[in-house]
């Protein structure tokens, strides 16, 4: 054993008990990731200073009363889909499954309520639609010509722009050749449904063609500086998910690779694999705002339909297999 799994063993104890909490090791790189994180952008070159009302409210394409139109229709859909989500009476069955080496046992759990926002996917999503809802006034402030807000609520809008824009190409890219794929082998009927409801079809699916339309239609770059921040909103979960596993009624961790009670190795790579996918597609956007709009716009659509059309990767839609069995 390395020194860290050692630590990682002294601090569990023996493993015929169930443990629900953090291994020390994975805790110690989480801290030093969102302490190294924080460092660099005490001293990075951030360019808050040069947010404009222009860049955050208009475009250079349309007017913006018509981006006010897009971004109204954005978060209206993104509030009725929370509101939804949030005033099921129902809830939602999930039944987690772990890896060999978790200290956790799969559970089923009845999710309803203010607990329906407890999953990255539903973060995200409302992380989303706030930003959506600032983006339209901001838009339609340029309309009527009224007082502008402040900077720091610009400024947040941007980051929020460029984080909402690599989550949601994390979370339907995670979805599609993760989540799905393990549901399938596992046999897991109704974890493919849910899947393909029309409130996950929006979340996972819906949401790149957002922030893609977005992303074409804004004035607003992604800058290599601000990548810190989207991490950060990644590292923010990862604490949480900590957080709802030990305090949390339900005490469960929902993504398999975010399981804290998994040896160091394997819980680390997790992580890392996963903040560099985020980087990956933060570093994409950054880079498809150098280029063309027209290669830009075809990249982006080729991009959405690789990583949210789940049939070109041999995964079977529930609803279709039903109506075959019939």
């Amino acid at each position: 054993r390395n020194p860290v799994e050692k630590m990682d063993a002294a601090h569990d104890g023996p493993r015929r008990q169930r443990c629900n909490k953090p291994r020390l090791g994975i805790v110690l790189l989480v801290t030093l990731l969102i302490a190294a994180t924080l460092a660099f952008l005490q001293y990075a070159d951030l360019q808050s200073e040069t947010v404009t009302l222009s860049n955050v409210g208009g475009s250079s394409l349309v007017s913006p009363l018509t981006l006010a139109c897009v971004r109204a229709t954005c978060a209206a859909s993104g509030a009725f889909t929370l509101g939804c989500l949030l005033l099921d009476p129902n809830g939602v069955k999930i039944s987690p499954t772990y890896l060999d080496g978790s200290a956790l046992a799969p559970n089923t759990i009845q999710l309803q309520g203010l607990a329906r926002l407890s999953t990255f996917t539903v973060q995200c999503w409302t992380l989303l639609t706030l930003y959506f809802s600032g983006a339209c006034a901001s838009s339609l402030t340029l309309v009527f010509g009224t007082a502008h807000p402040p900077r720091w609520f610009l400024t947040a809008l941007w980051f929020a722009y460029e984080t909402s824009l690599a989550s949601a190409a994390l979370v339907s890219f995670v979805v599609t050749f993760a989540l799905i794929p393990r549901s399938v082998r596992s046999g897991n009927r109704e974890g493919i449904q849910l899947f393909f409801t029309w409130k996950t079809q929006f979340m996972h699916s819906l949401n790149i063609v957002f922030m893609v339309m977005e992303l074409i239609l804004n004035d607003m770059l992604c800058l290599p500086s601000h990548i810190p921040i989207g991490m950060l909103w990644g590292l923010y979960y990862v604490l949480f998910s900590w957080a709802w596993l030990r305090y949390g009624s339900y005490s469960v961790v929902y993504y398999f690779f975010l399981d804290p009670t998994l040896p160091f190795r394997q819980s680390a790579t997790f992580l890392i694999v996963l903040l560099t996918i985020f980087v990956a597609f933060s570093g994409l956007a950054v880079a498809l705002d150098s280029i063309a709009l027209h290669v830009r716009a075809v990249l982006c659509l080729l991009g959405i339909v690789l990583i949210t059309h789940t049939p070109l990767h041999g995964i079977p839609k529930p609803i279709k297999s039903e109506r075959a069995q019939r």
